[in-house]
């Protein structure tokens, strides 16, 4: 179908401005402008419609025009999507660093983001914290509220909006359970370890789907990140704990199995997949130290099986990030393991409590420059700062300016905390950031397409 025309009086010349909107349509747009040259009309893609070049013709033969504007438009259509294509393979073999948003709260609900999953439905966001007690105060209405958020909250125009901003990567929060959506569930899959809960909400996978779908559309690389583990590794809500404040993860080995387990599911799955970047083996863990490596070899051995070169994120522990020790400077370096990065979560508004702003941008000028200083040259893994945020300080502006200078320095790239507007305000959205001029395009270092 041609859908949508623009009829335009006939007129002698012809002029035209390709590609305005080549950025946010495929070659395959269903959009049509119909052009009238010498009393007879020929249909183009809207889409063709220009960006900045103007072309005049002389009258000609309606066969002529049209197939010089079929041919230029096919011709740009293969170059802009040979562009995006590029993107992700340069951002995948980490010939570029990673310049991207979190997902946050499309599939781990956080209360402090998205409370009014909460509100609407009379749960009270304090006492069902996080995704799984949400899911058990919403009863019944559990799969109706799931998937109206699952299917609006991220939709296919943020991947557009990704790709305009010239950045490369999402970070996908997902849980353990979701992967089981083909078995009906986890509840009803076939686990090999005993955990407990199972009985989450079904659903969730075919939006992953999609995620990585659009990834490959707009060169956008998905970084798969296990942030609610069972047994919870932290105990905080994005972990979404059965006990909130209390985690099991490192108390039972079932739940590190299960871990692997559905890391490995993941892997299947996407192992093949063009739009994926890699694995994020678990977010924040608040556990014993001993049990977390041994975990992210099994883990990394794991996933290998399935995707040989995807990257893998490991974090430390939330509670000590000085990835310039020891501890963690000899810890799964090549040529043993390959493409590992380690990660780091830095923000300035935990521990700063008391501080001016004035202090913090001074912290991060001088301190956050030198440990990224420090972490390059002894720590044999590149690095990524895949949560960060504007929280904590006034001028949105000040603080994403301050912390560009030593973020884009590090050469695993970074990951703002998080991409869509929410209840959490603009300091913590990327989104928001970039239209209120917090930051332009040109800052992520990646080229436009």
């Amino acid at each position: 179908m041609w859908g949508e025309i623009e009829t335009i009086a006939p007129t002698r010349t012809f002029q035209a401005n390709f590609f305005k909107h080549v950025n946010a349509k495929s070659c395959k747009s269903s959009s049509t402008r119909r052009i009238s040259q010498d009393a007879e009309q020929i249909e183009v893609p809207l889409w063709l419609s220009a960006r900045g070049t103007s072309f005049s013709f002389h009258p000609m033969s309606r066969q002529i025009v049209l197939a010089f504007v079929v041919a230029l438009a096919i011709s740009s259509c293969l170059g802009q999507n040979q562009c995006l294509k590029n993107r992700l393979s340069d951002v995948k073999s980490r010939k570029t660093p990673m310049r991207g948003a979190n997902l946050g709260s499309w599939f781990i609900q956080e209360g402090w983001m998205v409370g009014w999953l909460w509100n609407d439905n009379n749960c009270d966001v304090g006492t069902y914290a996080g995704t799984t007690k949400l899911e058990q105060c919403l009863g019944n209405k559990v799969a109706s509220v799931m998937e109206k958020h699952w299917s609006t909250f991220v939709t296919e125009a943020d991947f557009q909006k990704l790709a305009q901003y010239n950045l490369n990567t999402v970070r996908l929060p997902v849980g353990w359970w979701q992967i089981y959506d083909p078995q009906g569930g986890a509840a009803k899959a076939k686990l090999n370890q005993y955990v407990v809960p199972t009985n989450y909400a079904t659903g969730a996978l075919k939006y992953i789907d999609k995620a990585f779908e659009w990834g490959a559309k707009y060169g956008v690389g998905i970084l798969l990140d296990l942030h609610a583990a069972p047994g919870s590794q932290n105990g905080d809500d994005h972990s979404a704990p059965n006990d909130p404040g209390k985690q099991y993860w490192d108390a039972y080995s079932a739940n590190q199995a299960q871990s692997i387990d559905s890391l490995g599911l993941y892997a299947q799955r996407y192992g093949n997949h063009s739009a994926l970047l890699g694995f994020c083996l678990l977010n924040e863990p608040k556990v014993n130290t001993t049990t977390l490596k041994a975990y992210y070899k099994a883990a990394y051995a794991k996933i290998r099986n399935y995707a040989a070169k995807a990257l893998i994120v490991i974090n430390p522990l939330i509670t000590n990030q000085n990835t310039a020790d020891q501890e963690w400077t000899s810890f799964m370096n090549p040529p043993n393991y390959q493409n590992v990065l380690m990660s780091h979560h830095w923000y300035h508004i935990w521990g700063f409590e008391g501080k001016s702003d004035q202090d913090k941008l001074n912290y991060i000028k001088y301190d956050r420059n030198g440990q990224v200083s420090e972490y390059m040259q002894k720590n044999p893994k590149p690095g990524v700062i895949d949560e960060w945020s504007l929280g904590g300080i006034a001028d949105g502006y000040a603080a994403m300016q301050a912390q560009l200078d030593p973020f884009n320095k590090i050469n695993g790239g970074w990951i703002f905390w998080a991409w869509s507007k929410t209840w959490g305000g603009d300091a913590w959205s990327l989104q928001a950031a970039f239209e209120k001029g917090w930051i332009n395009k040109g800052q992520t270092g990646i080229a436009s397409c």
